[in-house]
């Protein structure tokens, strides 16, 4: 079974891998990682894909559109809220998490297949006036993986 997934999902999911046998056997795990859009593009261009886990709707969505993917068998699967209050734009501007850093697509990316460097270019922290204090703060990769470690 080839699974396509986010790269910011690989260490769960390489996890999970492991275990699977376990509880299902005969079915052996091949993992494909990398930006959604990426992935996308791949499943458009027909890769052989069993499940395909997204970091954002929109790539999802655009291939539900395209009639890639079996509509009964979407989910939408999400995070525990942290509790950290980030409701206003100070607190992107002045994180208070230790060591606050955001991630991007390098300027050489692909900025519809990096989803947070898509948002982050299409204005929102322009349009909320900080975009200076988080540059100062951007780490910046050809995923959100790569952008996480450096």
């Amino acid at each position: 079974m080839v699974v396509s997934a986010a790269a910011s999902l690989k260490d769960v999911l390489t996890a999970l891998g492991r275990d699977y046998p376990l509880v299902v056997s005969n079915v052996r795990l091949r993992f494909n990682f990398g930006s959604s859009g990426a992935l996308q593009r791949q499943i458009e261009h027909g890769a052989p894909v069993d499940v395909f886990i997204a970091a954002a709707d929109k790539n999802m969505d655009e291939l539900a559109a395209g009639n890639l993917v079996d509509k009964k068998t979407r989910r939408v699967l999400t995070q525990k809220p942290s509790g950290l209050d980030c409701s206003g734009k100070q607190h992107a501007a002045d994180c208070p998490v230790q060591g606050c850093c955001f991630s991007f697509g390098d300027a050489h990316c692909d900025w519809r297949a990096f989803g947070s460097g898509r948002d982050a270019r299409s204005g929102s922290f322009r349009r909320l006036g900080i975009w200076p204090q988080v540059q100062r703060k951007a780490v910046r990769g050809k995923d959100v993986r790569s952008a996480d470690a450096g």
